[in-house]
Formats: C-alpha cells, structure tokens, sequence
C-alpha cells in the first residue's frame, strides 16, 4: 500500500489549520502514550515485569537490521510483533504469483499406460496469494489466540497470507475464522478461508466460503480452482468439469486449463474430447513434450493408429536421446500390429546404444517372436539376460522362444526356474499361446498340471 500526499499551498489560512491540525495530533500522541503505559501494564516501577515490558533492553545491531528488514518487506505501515517473543530475524520475501492452475498432469510411466491418480494434485497456497498480499516478513510471530479478537479483519487476512507463506495452514485458519467471525459475508475472508480449508483437506468446510467468494467475483479463479481438486478427489468428474469448462471460457488463453480438463476427461473415459482438449493446450504450448506423448499414446487407445504413429514420429525427431523416445515408439508400433517397422527400429538403436535400458531387449524379443525370428529373438534374449539376469520379463520370452523352436527341453528347465524364483508371477503365465508346444509335451504338460494344481490348493 503507498500512501499518496496532497500538494500543500502558499495560502496562509491552509497554513494554520495545518499547524492547529499537527498540534492537537502530536497531544493526541503523548495521551495515546500514556494510555498505552497503563494499559494493560501498568506504570513502569510498578512491577519487575511491568518495567521490563515497558523499558526493553537496547536493540542490538542485529536486532535492529532485522527489524530494518522486515520493516522494508512489508512497506510503509508497522510490523506486528509478539511483545512475549524473543527477536527473531526476519527475511524479506518476494512477492507470489497466482498460477494460471496448480493442478499437474497425471505421472506416466510407459508409452501406453496413463496412470489415474486416486485424488487430485494438492494445492499450493504459497501461490495462490496474489503479487501484492505478501506485505509480512517470513517469519512472522504468532499472536495469542485470545488478543486477535480485537484485530480488525483486514489484519488478520494479511496475518493469514504470511502464515500461508511459511505453510502454518493451521495458524492461517485461525486467523482467518476469527476473521470470519467478525465479518461473516466477506468475500475476501471467505476466499482465503475456504482456500486455506482445501490445503487442509477439509473439503466439506471449505466449499460454503468458496462458492460465497466466488458469487461475489473475488478470487474466482483461484476459488474455482480450489473446488475442481475437490470435486476430482472425490472422484465428482462431471463437477469438476463444469467448473473447467467456466474457467476456459474466462480465461480462453490459459493454457494449463485445457491439459487439465483433458485429463479430466481422460479419467471420465472421454478419449475423444480428451484428444480435442490436449490439441488445444499444444496449439499453446507446443514444446511439452509430456503433452505430446500423451496424445500419441490417447490416439492409439482410440484405435486411430496411424494419428499415433506420425505423433510418435514428431515427438521422437525432437528428443536429444534417442532411446529415450525411439523405444517408447517401438512400444506403440508393436501394440499397432507394425511389428517390422518396430525392429528396425530398435535394431538402429541398439547399434547406437550398447548400454540400452531393458526395454529395448524386451521389445525387440516380442518384435522378433511375432515375426517368427525365433533365433534372433533367442540371441537378442541372451544378450539382454547378460546385462540383466533377473529380469523376469526376459526370462519368460526367451522360455517362449525356446518352445516356439520347439526347443521344448531348454523351455522346461528354464520353466522350472522362473517356478523356482517366482512361483506367484509365473502362476499368470503358465496359459501364455506361446508356450502351446510345452503344453503339447507329455512330461511337460504333466508339470504344469502340477504347478497349477498346487497353486489352486495354495489359493483355497
């Protein structure tokens, strides 16, 4: 806040109301000090601890840059501090922005997998307090809970947003119900009320101060923002939506929004709106790479397999490190049917990638199998089980290709070990079509028979 002076005149009456005026406020001053010296303390010698209080031991150095300090972070105006607090230092901080939307897109950990989270992105308070509201130190001394009645609200509001600030989310709730309590249909108070109440967790107290700041136009983002993580934790989507699809029409050139209604509608099974929406954050962010392997991967769990191909193919000409897109594509290409294409593919990246991770073997080996080279895919196998000998995944293929080559002793003695590591994975597998010339083997099939009929015991 800046305080604005009026331009005084040449004019001798203005002169001496200014005079008479500045009189009568510094008598005002000495009473209010005197006043102050009896109440609630008392006169200084009346007590030890009185005159303690009323006569503090000289600032040291320190103590006065720290006061400097906080005195210039938070402008012109006062520093509040605990009179029972021993100094502490204080830091100026810069001043927080509010974020176009907190929410994160959904964490994703392969090419074809895109993972629902349980509950939304947690809020941060921290940015939601807009440029000019951080006005406190960092460290901001707690006042007693009983003095703050006789606060005005819009000291507790700031009090409330430095507490935000250090993520006391506690204190700042406090604050701001003895705010509340005061001032009841502040939409202001409500605001930071019910954004405070969402970090909490406390959805059904935060959503009546939300909306009623929201009715009254204040904070409507951030509010609107507040309620959409809310409605997503508890799986409301169609709420949820509604409140993106406002926030879009607000705020058209906001890019963050439309990831977030895409994943949205991601998770209510709408790959097809999903799609539109991601379009339109990458007509606005084009350079997310995350965005642009989610629209691949959503184009192919819509069937539209060539759209993911060429999406794929973009995306990889822009990532530095070849394998770490032109595998994740061999993943798509594979589940797209192009089982050539994908070995080429990984063929080029091997050569250029002898320390390759493990899923460049594992799909080069499926590769190689649905093409029927079975000794290549057998000597890719053993490459890979050189690097990584407990790959269960690498095991099992290799298993798969030694009965596909009807090579079925190899097959059953390497059966038998996963049994032996891994009698509880393997329980899932043992029905696998590729494994049909073990189940064609007399002895074999007798083992399996065996396995699984000790595994249904095991279950009973």
């Amino acid at each position: 806040m800046r305080l604005h002076y009026t331009t005084l005149t040449n004019n001798r009456g203005d002169a001496l109301i200014l005079s008479i005026g500045l009189l009568l406020l510094a008598i005002m001053i000495a009473v209010g000090a005197l006043l102050w010296l009896q109440t609630p303390f008392g006169l200084p010698g009346d007590d030890p601890a009185r005159t303690a209080r009323a006569n503090p031991p000289a600032q040291t150095s320190g103590e006065a840059a720290a006061m400097e300090t906080a005195q210039s972070a938070s402008g012109p105006g006062w520093v509040m501090l605990d009179p029972t607090a021993p100094p502490q230092p204080s830091q100026a901080t810069e001043p927080a922005s509010i974020p176009a939307e907190p929410i994160t897109p959904a964490p994703q950990t392969n090419a074809v997998d895109v993972i629902e989270p349980d509950t939304a992105d947690p809020i941060d308070l921290q940015a939601a307090l807009p440029a000019e509201s951080v006005t406190q130190s960092q460290a901001t001394p707690q006042t007693p809970i009983g003095s703050m009645a006789t606060l005005p609200p819009t000291q507790l509001v700031e009090m409330a947003k430095a507490a935000i600030k250090e993520a006391d989310h506690m204190r700042a709730k406090r604050y701001l119900s003895a705010a509340r309590e005061q001032a009841p249909d502040d939409p202001t108070v409500a605001a930071y009320l019910g954004i405070t109440h969402t970090a909490l967790q406390e959805f059904d107290e935060a959503i009546p101060p939300l909306q009623l700041a929201i009715d009254h136009d204040v904070m409507v983002d951030m509010c609107s923002v507040c309620l959409v993580q809310i409605h997503r934790t508890r799986r409301e989507f169609k709420e949820a939506h509604q409140i993106l699809s406002r926030l879009i029409a607000r705020n058209p050139l906001t890019p963050d929004l439309y990831r977030d209604i895409a994943m949205l509608e991601a998770q209510m099974e709408d790959l097809p709106a999903a799609i539109l929406n991601i379009r339109s954050y990458l007509r606005l962010v084009p350079d997310d790479l995350v965005a642009r392997r989610t629209l691949a991967d959503w184009l192919l769990f819509s069937g539209r397999n060539e759209e993911s191909i060429a999406e794929w193919e973009r995306l990889t000409a822009d990532i530095p490190a070849s394998h770490q897109g032109q595998i994740p594509f061999s993943t798509v290409l594979i589940q797209a049917g192009n089982h050539e294409r994908a070995r080429d593919l990984l063929r080029q990246v091997a050569r250029a990638n002898p320390d390759a991770p493990v899923q460049l073997y594992r799909n080069l080996s499926a590769a190689n199998l649905r093409l029927g080279a079975y000794q290549e895919a057998i000597d890719v196998l053993r490459v890979g089980l050189s690097k990584y000998p407990k790959d269960f995944v690498l095991r099992f293929n290799i298993t798969c290709a030694f009965s596909m080559s009807d090579m079925l002793p190899q097959a059953l003695d390497m059966l038998r070990q996963l049994h032996a590591d891994a009698p509880d994975t393997l329980g899932a597998y043992l029905d696998d079509p590729d494994l049909a010339a073990l189940h064609a083997d007399p002895s074999a099939a007798a083992w399996i028979a065996e396995v699984k009929a000790a595994a249904a015991a095991t279950d009973q």
